[in-house]
């Protein structure tokens, strides 16, 4: 166990997870007051990430996820850690369980959207998490934002075929893919409540500065000073160019009709 407090310690994750430069690592604990237990989770775009193997602990986890190596690479961490999770591969908008899950997370994923309206897609993802979600249970959501300086640099399709940045990321650095394009925060939003969630919480990231630091692959002394620092500084800028969003929606109930 307490290997596996190492590998899932902020600082000490995979280069994978370190590299996304989300920095609130456990950030829906707080408003659910604690670790999850007992539970049906679904973590949809699973890759080979810490989530399922944290919430595997104490709870019956499923992972889903449309690319095998990443796949074959999370059943080796889990076998490492001695852990259990259903891994299956398949594509989001498609695959939908027939049994119900009280947690549903969607973390990085929903911004690789093929369609060139992405909407679609979106919705689709989501309405069919909102269809495996048991009545009152909960989305999880993690995305990045469109306007993040950083991130606008290298996504936008503004002056595109001459827009070098974009292309030295595109092959050498980050592995973006071609159809990799973040939102607004408001998009998110929007797409959420289209789906009919009720969003019970809305929060955004620090890692302002911390994030491209970390693409850049500057060393973990200096990643956390700057990490300090953001708190701070992240306070006098506007939400819409934060790097990244967290949404907690809630299945609605169903009305019960007295006749």
């Amino acid at each position: 166990m307490e290997t596996l407090k190492k590998q899932l310690n902020l600082w000490n994750m995979d280069e994978l997870n370190s590299k996304l430069g989300v920095t609130t690592k456990f950030w829906w604990q707080p408003f659910f007051g604690g670790m999850f237990e007992g539970k049906k989770i679904l973590d949809i775009g699973c890759g080979k990430g810490y989530l399922t193997p944290y919430w595997a602990i104490k709870n019956e986890v499923t992972g889903i996820d449309i690319k095998k190596e990443s796949l074959d690479q999370l059943k080796e961490r889990l076998e490492e850690l001695k852990l259990k999770a259903r891994l299956v591969k398949g594509d989001a908008e498609k695959v939908i369980f027939k049994e119900k899950f009280d947690i549903i997370s969607i973390n990085n994923m929903l911004h690789h959207s093929p369609s060139k309206d992405h909407k679609t897609d979106i919705l689709k993802v989501l309405s069919n998490a909102k269809e495996m979600l048991k009545e009152g249970g909960h989305l999880l959501i993690v995305e990045p934002l469109y306007y993040f300086p950083f991130r606008w640099i290298v996504e936008t399709r503004f002056l595109e075929n001459i827009n070098l940045i974009r292309k030295h990321f595109l092959k050498k650095i980050y592995g973006l893919d071609e159809f990799e394009y973040a939102r607004t925060a408001n998009a998110y939003l929007g797409y959420v409540k289209a789906a009919e969630f009720k969003i019970v919480y809305e929060k955004y990231d620090t890692n302002f500065f911390g994030y491209p630091l970390s693409i850049m692959g500057a060393n973990r002394k200096l990643r956390r000073v700057v990490f300090e620092f953001d708190k701070i500084f992240t306070k006098l800028v506007p939400n819409s160019i934060k790097p990244f969003i967290y949404i907690i929606a809630k299945k609605k109930l169903k009305e019960n009709f007295v006749h």
